[in-house]
């Protein structure tokens, strides 16, 4: 008999002791106390990220853009605006050593085409106006 009681009340013990445990621990773990029961928030600081703007040069015979910054051909066809590694329709070394523009603008050609096109259309360049032919990237 005395190990039955000793037993109830071991166990009853154990329950209370794991319940205050419990209930400690989670309250202690889930909300940012402070003073004896917690610490302040931790606060992190992210690093900078450096961010480089667009620089395009123009092929107005060709209609497409060179994105120097990011290395990729931009042009429009028939389904919009495409990116690629490679010019669509011409091989590099002939776009390459024709004429071009460098561009003034840092966001999306989009944005500035149909003005492009008007200011350098597909027989341009204009009589006196510097050409970067054979362009380097």
């Amino acid at each position: 008999m005395i190990n039955n009681t000793f037993s109830i009340h071991g166990s009853a013990t154990l329950l209370v002791g794991a319940t205050l445990v419990a209930c400690l621990s989670g309250c202690v773990g889930d909300m940012p106390h402070r003073g004896a029961w917690g610490s302040a928030p931790k606060f992190v600081v992210a690093p900078a990220v450096a961010v480089s703007s667009d620089e395009y040069v123009y092929y107005p015979r060709y209609a497409i853009y060179f994105n120097r910054t990011r290395q990729q051909f931009v042009s429009v066809d028939a389904e919009g605006w495409i990116s690629r590694s490679t010019p669509v329709g011409v091989a590099v070394e002939v776009l390459l050593d024709s004429p071009s523009v460098p561009m003034n603008f840092n966001d999306a050609p989009a944005a500035h085409h149909a003005s492009v096109i008007r200011q350098y259309p597909r027989n341009w360049p204009a009589p006196g106006v510097a050409v970067m032919a054979g362009a380097k990237f």
